[in-house]
């Protein structure tokens, strides 16, 4: 028979093939193979229905401000960066705390195991919840939200069970209360379908001989600044740039600056990410900040690419320095370029660093073995 699991949630996708918690609903929609019914509870916005089914998952918008065009915290790039463009959304958040509090008492009657994504604001909602309490942390709950260290202490001790994405995060939650997570990595999909005619598209349209990508929100602390300061001068090199957000305007300017042959595709479909990545020759990740897990290098493994990462938080676990990919240190532009000259200079390397990291990516974190982990931590606490 099976069991019924309740997501909470501040991100989840809106409409197929929207970008925003794609990575929970993978999670959601793998769990069904494993004898668990998922449904999931987030913040309403907009234009959105209070009840939908995407994929075969129910999915619940619960209210949290009046008027209804005031529900701008969770989506369009994060509550962080929502926070930051528009400070009066501050004052919605204890009606997000209140609001989802009163939709999981509501609603978790009939499921076996209450799923917290993020520590703040989900899991500090949920506190005292009297319901096997599952939280997960993400990485930017635990590495960006600051000055609310016992508000985070708070709610990750009232947990059942947590669980970290990555070693990084794991150690962050252990100093800041005594307790070790389990470690279950967001999986991520092997051998996507690549759509070859949109990887000719996007080469023509970068224009350049050898082409360097990056996936990421397009916030400061990504560094993107950093990789369009590195591609500058590189001979026949140009870049795809995978992603919107506040700093986007910034780029573009800078990118004209420096003359880097520069495309800027936006945000795509998740199910268009793997063909993106596929038109590159050599991916970067080059965070300035500590990143919880580094979904998108790992996408970029996952579909054979080279890839340069910062060793900045997970991503450097994810990624052995010259056997799977170049590590280089955050916030280190000269650095990042040699990598690059390194990679984009020799083929034979770039596809032996492509080959063994596929691997890797195969081996430690495929969807399928990532639920099963997850679903593990599941049957300790129902």
């Amino acid at each position: 028979m099976a069991r019924r699991a309740l997501f909470v949630t501040s991100s989840y996708p809106r409409w197929p093939g929207d970008a925003s918690g794609a990575f929970v609903h993978r999670l959601a929609t793998d769990l069904g193979p494993l004898g668990w019914v998922v449904e999931v509870l987030a913040p309403m916005a907009p234009g959105l229905a209070t009840d939908a089914t995407l994929d075969g998952v129910a999915v619940h918008r619960f209210r949290y401000s009046w008027p209804p065009r005031t529900q701008r915290l969770a989506y369009d790039g994060g509550m962080l960066s929502n926070l930051r463009a528009r400070r009066w959304t501050a004052l919605t958040v204890p009606g997000l705390l209140v609001g989802e509090r009163l939709a999981v008492s509501s609603r978790c009657d009939h499921v076996d195991v209450v799923h917290a994504h993020w520590v703040v604001p989900q899991g500090l909602a949920l506190v005292g919840l009297r319901k096997p309490l599952v939280v997960s942390v993400h990485g930017s709950d635990i590495n960006r939200v600051t000055g609310a260290g016992r508000l985070k202490a708070l709610a990750l001790q009232s947990a059942d069970a947590i669980t970290a994405n990555s070693d990084t995060s794991a150690r962050r939650v252990e100093r800041l209360i005594g307790r070790r997570p389990t470690v279950v990595p967001m999986g991520v999909e092997l051998d996507p379908p690549v759509d070859d005619e949109m990887v000719a598209s996007l080469r023509a349209a970068v224009g350049r001989e050898l082409v360097v990508g990056v996936v990421a929100r397009l916030v400061e602390e990504k560094g993107v600044a950093d990789l369009v300061e590195a591609v500058a001068g590189l001979d026949q090199v140009g870049l795809l740039v995978v992603g919107d957000g506040p700093e986007r305007a910034a780029l573009v300017e800078q990118a004209a600056s420096l003359g880097v042959q520069a495309v800027f595709a936006g945000a795509v479909a998740p199910g268009q990410v793997a063909s993106h990545l596929a038109a590159c020759d050599v991916v970067a990740a080059p965070s300035r900040q500590p990143e919880g897990q580094g979904l998108a290098l790992l996408e970029a493994m996952a579909v054979g690419r080279a890839v340069v990462a910062s060793t900045a938080g997970g991503q450097a676990e994810s990624v052995v320095d010259g056997e799977s990919g170049l590590l280089v240190p955050p916030d280190d532009v000269s650095s990042l370029r040699r990598a690059l000259e390194r990679l984009l200079g020799d083929a034979a390397l770039r596809d032996r660093l492509g080959h063994l990291g596929r691997l890797a990516v195969a081996e430690r974190f495929s969807r399928r073995a990532c639920a099963q982990a997850m679903a593990k931590v599941y049957e300790t606490v129902a």
